[in-house]
């Protein structure tokens, strides 16, 4: 009888050395616990990285979004309305003109300063995408 427990527990011991073995050979990219997983690597403890780059990729989004507004300017005014679209549209533009010049000057700060223009920016992005949505509910689509 303690020979047959002996065997089973071996044969199980083997079984399952057999299967770690297999994975760590099939995968090569199998980590143990004590691996650190990769992630996002922070060297500065400042977790504010914005670039130039970001600020106008964000512009040029909230660009196309003005375009595609404009565009449906048909549809969603005629007649007196018509006039007041485009003083809403001239604000929001002024706004992302202005968000422009504030990239600007974020490229040509100091890095100590460039979280404060770029805190401004966001508030002047929310202008213009508040803007677009008060147009966007004023004037609906196919209004008549």
């Amino acid at each position: 009888m303690k020979k047959l427990s002996l065997m089973a527990g071996l044969a199980i011991f083997l079984l399952v050395a057999a299967c770690d073995e297999g994975k760590k050979n099939t995968d090569q990219s199998y980590e143990s616990p004590t691996t650190v997983a990769p992630g996002p690597k922070t060297i500065d403890m400042d977790p504010f990285q914005v670039t130039y780059e970001d600020i106008e990729e964000e512009k040029m989004k909230l660009s196309e979004d003005l375009k595609k507004l404009k565009a449906e300017k048909a549809e969603r005014a005629q007649g007196n309305e018509a006039t007041e679209f485009d003083q809403l549209m001239n604000q929001a533009e002024e706004k992302l003109n202005e968000i422009g010049e504030k990239a600007e000057e974020f490229r040509s700060a100091a890095e100590d300063q460039q979280k404060d223009i770029y805190d401004q920016i966001k508030e002047m992005k929310k202008q213009v995408e508040d803007k677009m949505a008060e147009i966007g509910n004023r004037f609906d689509k196919n209004n008549s």
